[in-house]
C-alpha cells in the first residue's frame, strides 16, 4: 500500500530511446507502485508520425483524443503486456511494457503516463472465504481517499437471475457499523467508499453468507502531470537471401492496363508512347521526373522531384478527379467502388520532395452535392 506516486527515470538508455528495437521492452522506474486495476487506460504506448505531427496537434482537428489535458493525435494506441518488478530498495517499482507485435520500423512512438495514474493506495484481504467470489477497487478521474479500515461482510446468499445478481451485505468503518445493510445488484452497480473511489463485487460469481472482505485505505498523490516519453523505432538484423531458383519481376503500372484490355474490361484511347506536348505557361513553376507510387489502397506518394516549399501547398495546385480505375465501369458491380461516396483527401508534405495524399470516406465533412474535399494534414 502507498501513499504516493513519482516517476524517478526512464531505465532505457537515450540510444536505445532513439533507435529503439521493435519487439523491445521499455521500463520505467517509480517511486511507489501504480495502481495494477485499469492501468492501460492510464499508461500505454502511441504511435505517432515522426515526419508531420513533430509537434502535438492543433485543437481544431477532430480527430484528436485527449489523454489527461495533453493532447495526443490520432493513430495507434499499441497493445501492450504491462507487468510490474519490485525493486529492493527504497520502495521502488518497474513498470514494463512490452508490445504484443512487432513495432513499425523507422516509426515514431510516445510512451504515455497520464496524470490520472496513482498508486496502489489500498490492500484488499478475504479474510473468510467459501468460495472464489472476490471484490476489486475502482479508482475514477477525481477520486479521494483516506487513512480507514473497511470491513465487508456478507449477510445474504446471492440471488441470481437473468440480467440480476443481487447481493446484501453489512460495511464496518474502523470498527464501527458504516452501512449496517447494503442489498445490491452486482451486475449493475458498485459501492461507494469515498469520492470515485468504488467496491465492484465479481458479477458472475456467487457470494455466499458471511463471507468477509477487509480493505485497507490510505490517502495519496498521483504523478499530477502527464508525462510523454518520445520512442523512436529502428531495426538492425539480416536479411533472410531469398531463392535463387525464384525469379520475380516487378509489375509496372502498363502491365495492369494490358491485363484489362486483354480481359475486355477497358480499352486504349491513345497511344501510351506518345506524351502529348504540354504548354508551357508563362511564371508557372516546372518540376521534372514526377512519380507517383501506391503505399495503401487509400495513401499515395508523390515525388516531385525537387524541395517543395510549404506554403506553395494549397488546395489549388491540384487537379483531383475521382472515376473509375482504368475505365473499367463493371467496378460497382464487383463491390469495388461506391460511386454514391464521398472522401476527405487530406495532403501534406513528407521528408521535403514529397507529397502524401490520404483518402478517407466521410459524409460529414464533405458538402452536399461534392465527390470530396481537400484538406491539410496537420
Amino acid at each position: 500500500m502507498y501513499s504516493q506516486l513519482e516517476v524517478i527515470e526512464v531505465l532505457n538508455t537515450p540510444e536505445e530511446l532513439k533507435s529503439f528495437p521493435v519487439e523491445g521492452t521499455i521500463n520505467i522506474l517509480f517511486s511507489g507502485k501504480p495502481n495494477p486495476v485499469g492501468i492501460g487506460e492510464y499508461a500505454y504506448i502511441i504511435r505517432h508520425d515522426n515526419d508531420m505531427d513533430v509537434n502535438l496537434p492543433n485543437v481544431a482537428d477532430y480527430a484528436i483524443r485527449e489523454v489527461g489535458y495533453v493532447q495526443v493525435d490520432r493513430y495507434d494506441k499499441v497493445e501492450s503486456t504491462v507487468t510490474f518488478t519490485e525493486e529492493t530498495v527504497d520502495e521502488s517499482w518497474i513498470l514494463s511494457f512490452t508490445p504484443k507485435e512487432a513495432l513499425i520500423t523507422n516509426a515514431a512512438y510516445y510512451l504515455v503516463l497520464s496524470k490520472y495514474l496513482v498508486p496502489e493506495y489500498y490492500e484488499i484481504v478475504k479474510t473468510i472465504s467459501y468460495g472464489p467470489s472476490s471484490i476489486a477497487i475502482e479508482t475514477g478521474q477525481s477520486a479521494t481517499s483516506e487513512v480507514a479500515d473497511w470491513t465487508i461482510q456478507i449477510i445474504t446468499e446471492s440471488v441470481l437471475s437473468q440480467g440480476s445478481h443481487v447481493i446484501e451485505f453489512s460495511v464496518l468503518k474502523d470498527g464501527s457499523s458504516y452501512a449496517p445493510l447494503i442489498s445490491l445488484n452486482i451486475r449493475h452497480a458498485t459501492f461507494p467508499l469515498s469520492e470515485d473511489v468504488n467496491i465492484a463485487f465479481s458479477p458472475d460469481i456467487p457470494f455466499l453468507v458471511d463471507e468477509t472482505f477487509t480493505i485497507s485505505t490510505t490517502d495519496f498523490t498521483g504523478i499530477e502531470d502527464t508525462l510523454l516519453q518520445n520512442i523512436e523505432t529502428n531495426i538492425h538484423a539480416d536479411i533472410i537471401p531469398p531463392s535463387e531458383e525464384i525469379q520475380s519481376e516487378r509489375i509496372e503500372n502498363a502491365d495492369i492496363v494490358k491485363f484489362y484490355e486483354d480481359n475486355g474490361w477497358t480499352q486504349r484511347t491513345q497511344d501510351q508512347t506518345e506524351e502529348p506536348e504540354q504548354p508551357v505557361i508563362p511564371g508557372e513553376p516546372i518540376v521534372n521526373d514526377i512519380s507517383s507510387s501506391f503505399i495503401h489502397p487509400s495513401t499515395i506518394i508523390i515525388d516531385c522531384g525537387a524541395e517543395i516549399s510549404p506554403y506553395s501547398l494549397i488546395d489549388s495546385v491540384f487537379n483531383i478527379d475521382i472515376s473509375y480505375a482504368f475505365n473499367n465501369f463493371v467496378l460497382p458491380e464487383m463491390g469495388y467502388y461506391n460511386e454514391d461516396a464521398q472522401y476527405v483527401i487530406y495532403y501534406s508534405i513528407v521528408d521535403k520532395n514529397f507529397i502524401k495524399l490520404e483518402t478517407q470516406e466521410n459524409t460529414e465533412l464533405v458538402p452536399i452535392g461534392q465527390k470530396f474535399i481537400l484538406l491539410p494534414r496537420i
